[in-house]
C-alpha cells in the first residue's frame, strides 16, 4: 500500500461493507506505520486487518469451512423433519403444503385453516379485508376451475354468503386435512408457477413458468434440468415477465431463489414425486415472493 492512497482505498472497502453486509470483509493493508491510519478506519467499522495475506486468505478459509458445515448441520436436521411429514402426509395441500416449503425458505400468504363457520369469520377478522376464501378437498386441484375459491372479499357480510356458496357445493363436513382456507389477499404483484417432478431420464427437473391460467399454454413454461445457469434463467424470466403487461418488473432474484429451493427439496426427499407452487405471487425488485397455493405429492 506505499504506491498507493491506503486512506481512500479503505474507504471503498467500507462504502462496499455497508452496501453488502451480509458479505464477509476482510483486509490486509501492507506499509507498516504508513497505513495505520487506513487500520483504524478499518477496526472502527468492524472489518478485521491482517498484517500479512496469508493470515487473510487463512482466516477466510476458516470461515468457509465453517459456514459450509454450520449449513451442513442445519440442512440435515431439516431434511429429516421435512421428510418424516412427507412420508405421513402422502398427497399434501394447503397448508400443510406451507409449512413443509417454509423450511425451504419459502413465505406462505398470511392464512387460516378452519372447518367451521364460526371459525371462519373469527379468521376474518383476525386476517383483515379484503380476503381469499377456499375450499380444500382432496379431489379438487383445480380450485378456481372447481368453483372452490371466492376472491376479494371486502366485508364480514361478503364472507358469510361466500361461505354458504361453497357450503352448497362442497358441503359442511370435512375430513381430516380438509376444510376452508382464510386467507388475506394479495395485491399489486405478478402470478408465478414454480414445480417440480421426477422424470425418467433426468431425475429431479424443476418447472418455472406465468401462473394462474398462463400455466396452462406450454409455451410459458420452461423445464429446468439441474445444474442451472442463474444468467440464463434471469434472461428466460424477463423474457416471460414482458409477457405480463401489467408486472413486466419482477424480483428475478426471488424467482432464482425458489428455483433452487424446489430443487433441493426434490434432491433431498426421494418420495416427492410432483410439486406445484401456483400461484406464486412476485413482487417488484426486492420484494420477494409469497406462495398462496401449493400441493406435494
Amino acid at each position: 500500500q506505499v504506491v498507493t492512497r491506503s486512506n481512500a482505498t479503505a474507504q471503498v472497502v467500507l462504502r462496499c461493507s455497508r452496501r453488502h453486509p451480509e458479505k464477509p470483509f476482510i483486509a490486509s493493508f501492507l506499509g507498516g506505520h504508513s497505513v495505520r491510519q487506513s487500520r483504524r478506519m478499518l477496526f472502527a467499522a468492524g472489518i478485521p486487518h491482517y498484517a500479512y495475506p496469508e493470515d487473510a486468505v487463512r482466516a477466510l478459509e476458516m470461515l468457509w469451512r465453517y459456514h459450509g458445515a454450520r449449513n451442513a448441520r442445519l440442512a440435515k436436521q431439516q431434511g429429516v423433519t421435512v421428510r418424516n411429514r412427507i412420508r405421513r402426509a402422502g398427497l399434501t395441500m394447503p397448508p400443510a403444503a406451507h409449512t413443509l416449503l417454509r423450511p425451504y425458505g419459502f413465505r406462505p400468504v398470511r392464512e387460516r385453516f378452519v372447518q367451521t363457520e364460526a371459525d371462519a369469520m373469527s379468521a376474518g377478522r383476525a386476517l383483515g379485508y379484503p380476503l381469499v376464501l377456499k375450499a380444500i378437498r382432496k379431489q379438487v386441484v383445480h380450485k378456481a376451475s372447481a368453483g372452490a375459491v371466492a376472491g376479494n372479499i371486502q366485508t364480514p357480510q361478503e364472507l358469510r354468503r361466500a361461505l354458504h356458496l361453497l357450503f352448497r357445493h362442497f358441503g359442511r363436513r370435512f375430513r381430516a386435512n380438509e376444510g376452508l382456507l382464510v386467507q388475506a389477499m394479495v395485491r399489486g404483484r405478478s402470478e408465478w408457477f414454480v414445480g417440480g417432478k421426477r422424470d425418467a431420464s433426468f431425475g429431479p427437473v424443476v418447472l418455472l413458468g406465468l401462473g394462474g391460467t398462463g400455466v396452462e399454454q406450454t409455451r410459458n413454461i420452461l423445464t429446468l434440468v439441474p445444474p442451472f445457469s442463474d444468467a440464463d434463467l434471469r434472461r428466460e424470466i424477463r423474457t416471460l415477465a414482458k409477457r405480463q403487461a401489467a408486472h413486466p418488473s419482477v424480483d428475478a432474484s426471488a424467482l432464482l431463489r425458489s428455483v433452487h429451493a424446489v430443487e433441493t427439496l426434490l434432491r433431498e426427499n426421494p418420495l416427492v414425486t410432483e410439486l406445484d407452487i401456483n400461484p406464486l405471487l412476485v413482487g417488484k425488485p426486492k420484494q420477494g415472493a409469497i406462495v398462496v397455493d401449493a400441493r406435494i405429492v
